[in-house]
């Protein structure tokens, strides 16, 4: 299930039974897959069952959360599947598949959509897309699914690659996008005596941040991998741990209230657990 706030109101796809009440919308026969906020509104993606037809995902928009309109996604495929939705402040992009082309498509309401195309190339390499402020960001993979590129769009139609960091610092990286802003990380392993990390309120400018790893392992040739990467109520939590090749699975915690400095708190209770699995 999902669960959106918006300044006014919340709005969840197929909320449980939480012991909170609700008033349910879903009598259409439609099955929400996803909600997002953004200018005017919502979107919402229900999986719509269409007796005697293919079934599919449709697009639907609401000013209140209450009250839903299919929306028509110009040139879109009756097979296309939404991949993503993102509402920047004064624009909303989805990304599509049709199970052989990707597609986008921009909106200033909610209600009136049009396709957009992208950079040669860009559109088939963008895995991640996120709102940041006035914008998106994008990032990208090569040929091999392994270097990545960061973009922004203040328009979602319109990218220029966003430089981060010194030329090949992060050369395999992930995008992770919060509610305290946005994390530019090493998605391989890191040998040495710090995790280099980037951090960003916008999505335009961007601060070197540095996690400095334990004393004990920063003269051995062990190498780490930075999986968890959160911001929970006002600090970001990072955990780490040596690959698990190596002979200690334990996982160590990091915390940081701007995602620049950060302070070791050293092995939670949990003890030795595979980091990956922490969420």
């Amino acid at each position: 299930w999902a669960l959106v706030l918006a300044p006014d109101r919340e709005v969840a796809s197929n909320p449980g039974d939480s012991g909170i009440e609700w008033i349910g919308l879903n009598d259409d026969g439609q099955r929400p897959t996803s909600v997002t906020a953004g200018p005017g509104g919502f979107i919402r993606i229900p999986f719509v069952i269409a007796p005697g037809g293919p079934d599919g995902f449709g697009v639907e928009f609401s000013s209140d959360g209450a009250t839903w309109t299919s929306v028509v996604l110009p040139e879109a495929s009756p097979v296309t599947f939404v991949l993503s939705v993102a509402a920047s402040k004064s624009t909303w992009l989805i990304r599509g598949n049709d199970g052989e082309v990707l597609s986008s498509w921009v909106s200033s309401d909610g209600v009136t959509w049009r396709a957009v195309s992208w950079s040669a190339g860009l559109d088939e390499t963008v895995s991640q897309v996120f709102a940041a402020g006035a914008g998106f960001l994008a990032l990208s993979r090569d040929a091999f699914g392994v270097g990545t590129t960061l973009w922004w769009s203040s328009d979602g139609e319109e990218w220029v690659q966003r430089e981060v960091g010194d030329p090949g610092e992060l050369d395999q990286a992930d995008l992770r996008g919060t509610a305290g802003g946005f994390m530019w990380l090493p998605s391989g392993l890191t040998t040495g005596q710090s995790i280099q990390i980037y951090h960003s309120i916008d999505g335009v400018s961007w601060v070197k941040g540095r996690i400095d790893l334990p004393a004990e392992y920063q003269q051995s040739p062990v190498r780490w991998k930075l999986d968890v990467v959160a911001y929970v109520g006002d600090q970001w939590v990072a955990i780490a741990g040596i690959d698990r090749v190596a002979a200690d699975p334990i996982a160590h915690v990091w915390v940081s209230r701007d995602g620049v400095d950060w302070t070791a708190r050293g092995v939670p209770a949990f003890g030795q657990v595979d980091q990956r699995a922490v969420v």
